[in-house]
């Protein structure tokens, strides 16, 4: 499990920066534990090196600031990523002395979160869910969240990322059956898509995050419907 420090006194900023790791993390397939602090004094009060993955300190922080905080943890050789919370950019220049993973200004952009997360995801590949398949004879491990869609044609089947596709002889009926539900769900008897990269649903077709289209069958238009309206909620 991967575990997370939130040290900020602002409790929406809290709220709204938990809600956007436990989203990013739960598409990753990857358990998650997020620890929220609200000084940096209780923080160190419960600090080790190397129980966080990550760190987000707000600059702002009474009693000790988070620029301090950093600069103890560092002492201490902790490899935590840290990444910094601020109201504006004043503070930037002194912060990358502690060589920071990211320094954000309040409200946290969702995208630039998210690819903070994607571009340090070597620190959770051990913890993400994936499938293993044969491909040209070689087994290729495959991480879940990595996933767009597969699809079959023939006896091949394809699964789709966003810059490669793997070619399998694993039918479609095989690989559903390895994927988890309802994060996965079948739109077509030829498809199974990731919900995790929907977008929204256009007449009979499913929009993914990267522009794609794939077509839902008549008899799946109720059950998709379905699972945007419990779990697609940005739709």
């Amino acid at each position: 499990m991967i575990q997370i420090a939130i040290c900020s006194q602002d409790q929406g900023e809290r709220t709204r920066l938990a809600q956007l790791l436990s989203s990013w993390f739960q598409s990753a397939g990857v358990q998650v534990r997020l620890v929220p602090y609200v000084t940096g004094e209780a923080f160190l009060q419960d600090y080790q090196p190397g129980i966080f993955s990550f760190a987000f300190l707000d600059i702002n922080l009474t009693s000790r600031s988070g620029l301090e905080v950093a600069r103890y943890m560092r002492k201490c050789e902790d490899s935590c990523q840290i990444v910094f919370l601020s109201q504006d950019g004043a503070p930037a220049l002194s912060c990358y002395q502690v060589h920071p993973a990211g320094f954000f200004i309040k409200p946290v952009a969702a995208e630039q979160l998210f690819e903070l997360l994607h571009w340090n995801r070597g620190l959770f590949l051990h913890a993400m869910d994936s499938i293993t398949v044969v491909s040209s004879r070689i087994h290729r491990k495959v991480l879940l969240a990595d996933i767009l869609y597969v699809t079959v044609s023939g006896r091949t089947s394809r699964i789709c990322m966003p810059h490669e596709q793997v070619a399998t002889n694993c039918t479609l009926n095989q690989l559903a059956e390895q994927l988890p539900v309802p994060r996965f769900f079948r739109c077509h008897r030829s498809y199974v898509v990731n919900g995790s990269h929907v977008g929204k649903l256009e007449g009979r077709a499913l929009e993914l995050d990267n522009g794609e289209r794939i077509p839902v069958s008549e008899d799946k238009l109720h059950p998709v419907r379905e699972w945007i309206a419990a779990h697609c909620t940005h739709s």
